[in-house]
């Protein structure tokens, strides 16, 4: 699968990064904002990142196809 990548500022976090939040949020049910503060307080990134990061996630394409090839 290839992924076109779009205009814009680029990320501060690697799509590994990206995915294991994600999967760490959806996993705890925590919200947006819960998880940019878990993200923060546990060290998982090297950037501190804001919960509009988190939400951003759902929709990236780096994290589908990380996803995408965990799931049978």
């Amino acid at each position: 699968m290839k992924i076109k990548k779009e205009q814009g500022r680029k990320s501060k976090l690697t799509p590994q990064e990206k995915a294991y939040i994600l999967i760490i949020k959806e996993y705890l049910g925590l919200s947006n904002k819960e998880t940019a503060e878990l993200a923060s307080l546990l060290n998982l990134t090297k950037e501190e990142i804001s919960y509009k990061t988190v939400e951003r996630l759902h929709s990236d394409p780096d994290v589908f196809v990380i996803l995408y090839n965990l799931l049978p």
